[in-house]
């Protein structure tokens, strides 16, 4: 994560371990009258004026969320947008509640950027493939929109940035995702947003990400991510199928077809054979016939 606003960073590793060691529920109690619900905690957001509770935070995942306003993060952020701290007094504060010392932080590299129109969603060629809790991104508005930005965030007593990631939620709303639609009563069709398959369309893997776009939305696919699920497609390993007549491996493309956890093991190199970096043989293998020994399933 990025300090914004500082010339520092702080490794992801103890990063995660301020955030495990931090009560969420109790450093937002604080402020914000809560009671149990469950696993989760919910009470009144404290970023928009509401009379029924929407808002709740989660101590087990250490998010907070509303289902009103759409406002999301973890103890940093909940500091940073209700008191008006520094991503680093943030830090400060929450390492000597939880009696951690700050390591010593290493000089910023570079600096968080907006991604660009038509830039491949991948995140990196190697390691991880998942995305943090957060990211941080720069943008930049015209004077015109930055200022009525900032009256409207006031308007909803909010930080600007809190209003901004609201108003891109909501506009999730209004774009419709290309050449899908579902049928109604009478047989008419509509289009679908994206808003609408968002649980869908998410996930923290990134071969879960590219997967669920291929079978949901393929037009949104990037030239990099079609070069990728079309080895995907013709992988037999990682479908389930059955044999036909002519005892061959058959399988049809569908969301409960795809193992995924064979996709995640060898989402590396998929990746790499997509981008001529490796042979195509090192992709992995099944049992074509029946007259091989082994089956896929």
């Amino acid at each position: 994560m990025v300090a914004t606003g500082s010339a520092m960073t702080l490794s992801p590793g103890f990063l995660d371990e301020l955030r495990a060691r931090t009560s969420l529920s109790t450093l937002i109690g604080r402020s914000v009258p809560l009671r149990k619900a469950g696993r989760e905690f919910k009470g009144c957001c404290p970023f928009h004026k509401e009379t029924s509770p929407s808002f709740i935070v989660n101590d087990e995942k250490g998010f907070y969320h509303c289902f009103g306003c759409g406002a999301h993060g973890d103890a940093i952020r909940f500091l940073t947008e209700t008191r008006g701290l520094s991503f680093m007094d943030a830090v400060r504060e929450l390492a000597d509640q939880a009696g951690m010392r700050i390591p010593n932080a290493e000089p910023e590299k570079h600096t968080a950027r907006p991604q660009i129109a038509g830039e491949s969603l991948l995140l990196g060629k190697k390691g991880g493939a998942k995305l943090n809790r957060s990211e941080t991104v720069t943008v930049r508005l015209d004077p015109k929109l930055n200022y009525l930005c900032e009256l409207a965030a006031r308007a909803q007593r909010r930080t600007k940035s809190s209003f901004i990631e609201w108003a891109v939620a909501d506009a999730l709303r209004s774009v419709s995702l290309p050449e899908v639609v579902e049928t109604e009563d009478f047989g008419s069709e509509r289009e679908v947003s994206i808003q609408e398959k968002a649980s869908q369309l998410w996930h923290v893997d990134e071969s879960d990400r590219v997967a669920a776009l291929a079978l949901t939305a393929p037009a949104l696919l990037t030239h990099e991510e079609q070069l990728i699920w079309r080895l995907i497609r013709e992988n037999g390993y990682l479908w389930r199928g059955r044999y036909d007549k002519q005892g061959e491996w058959s399988w049809t493309i569908g969301e409960g077809n795809l193992v995924k956890e064979r996709l995640r093991e060898n989402w590396d190199i998929f990746k790499e054979v997509a981008l001529g970096e490796r042979p195509k043989e090192d992709l992995p293998g099944w049992s074509k016939s029946l007259l091989d020994d082994d089956v896929p399933f």
